[in-house]
């Protein structure tokens, strides 16, 4: 069984809702065990992980980030079974590692589009 490379990140790019994605991305994982799966997502979906990946959660499921104020904003995050970010999430919190959805949080996704918008405009 190949491990980690210490020092070296192992980068796996997917595409969303993919089948095949996931399938590879399982067997990847289980080969070489990573100590922390890094996934790009909104950042504080970080305390859901643990919702995500429940005994009694099903997929297809979905988190939703909106704002509070009008006009409203939505994001949908969806996950399937299929879905590989679903799968790392899934085998990382249940196995060997720590996993991390890092990238913007989404509220601040809202602000950046709300300034382009009114840059542009």
């Amino acid at each position: 069984m190949k491990k980690q490379n210490e020092g070296k990140p192992n980068i796996f790019g997917v595409r969303h809702f993919s089948p095949a994605g996931a399938h590879y991305l399982k067997n990847y994982l289980d080969e070489i065990q990573p100590k922390i799966i890094l996934i790009e997502g909104p950042s504080d979906f970080n305390d859901l992980i643990s919702e995500i990946t429940g005994k009694n959660i099903i997929p297809p499921i979905a988190v939703m980030s909106y704002t509070l104020e009008a006009p409203i904003q939505t994001i949908v995050y969806p996950f399937a079974e299929f879905s590989p970010e679903y799968q790392a999430i899934f085998m990382g919190k249940g196995k060997w590692s720590r996993v991390q959805i890092f990238a913007i949080c989404h509220l601040q996704f809202f602000r950046c589009r709300k300034c382009k918008r009114k840059k542009f405009r």
